[in-house]
């Protein structure tokens, strides 16, 4: 049998101010884990349901997986819910594909916002930016639970182009539930 869910905590004294401090082994795990993963912050003491879940939103396949257990976490504890979205700084701003660019995302925010379902009432928000520190300072103090896909890059991809869900563990206050 295959497990649903791995949770980790955060290293111990990795990052002094409540940050999430990424082990060798939560690294590894956000990496290849065959299963959706959580890290939870130092020091995290809270139970009970979740008041606002946030979900990092860019139209992947992983994301949509995202979408949809952030969908059912909201739905199952009555939370607000906050979609996140990035146009990062790879286009250019004075190009005449800019504001296609800047419709699309928002078309694929607002699409992935109609589909929610009854009772959970998305909001959407659209930044601009390197999605990773954007979304990550925008659901810090916000939400109690900030969720995101995974990329299936193989090691060298990885290694080059980096990681936004790794972005999103690292600079997170909060637990993140990371969905292959």
């Amino acid at each position: 049998d295959q497990a649903d869910l791995i949770v980790v905590g955060s290293a111990k004294g990795a990052v002094p101010d409540g940050r999430i401090g990424l082990a060798r082994t939560a690294g590894r795990l956000l990496a290849g884990a065959p299963c959706a993963v959580a890290v939870a912050p130092p020091g995290l003491r809270e139970n009970g349901p979740f008041h606002h879940v946030g979900i990092a939103f860019d139209d992947s396949a992983e994301a949509a997986a995202a979408l949809r257990a952030g969908y059912m976490i909201a739905r199952d504890d009555g939370s607000a819910v906050t979609l996140f979205s990035a146009l990062g700084d790879i286009v250019d701003p004075g190009g005449s594909d800019i504001l296609h660019v800047r419709l699309a995302i928002q078309e694929r925010l607002d699409a992935a916002a109609e589909s929610a379902p009854p009772g959970v009432n998305p909001r959407t928000v659209f930044l601009r930016g390197a999605a990773g520190p954007k979304i990550a300072e925008a659901s810090d103090g916000v939400v109690d639970l900030l969720i995101c896909g995974s990329r299936s890059y193989g090691p060298v991809q990885r290694a080059l182009l980096g990681s936004v869900s790794e972005e999103l563990v690292a600079r997170a206050r909060h637990p993140v539930l990371v969905i292959p």
